[in-house]
């Protein structure tokens, strides 16, 4: 659990660092840090609300709960990976270390 945390921060704290409200000559509105944080925002919430509810009552319930919110989270973030700003590397490779972890999640 703490590894899976632990990647889910790294994948957020390269995307604010890459959609940041800087202008590097790219002309893609969706790549801000406000626009990423509106639409992340709620899926970032479900999610630790179920980290939360897990870590207080680690029942089947929660787990399932937990890896469904962490899946929503990546799929949201995931839409995101078309930012040019995005060392596309890096990203994909937090990427599929955070879904490798969700996905190793035994309920």
């Amino acid at each position: 659990m703490q590894k899976f945390s632990l990647l889910l921060l790294l994948l957020v704290g390269l995307l604010y660092t890459a959609c940041g409200d800087d202008d590097d000559g790219i002309n893609n509105p969706s790549c801000t840090a406000t626009v990423f944080s509106q639409e992340v925002n709620d899926a970032a919430t479900a999610y630790s609300n179920a980290a939360a509810a897990f870590s207080t009552d680690p029942s089947t319930e929660n787990c399932t709960n937990l890896r469904n919110a962490a899946n929503a989270y990546l799929d949201k973030v995931e839409e995101f990976e078309d930012c040019t700003v995005i060392n596309q590397t890096e990203y994909q490779t937090a990427l599929d270390a955070a879904r490798q972890s969700v996905n190793s999640i035994t309920c």
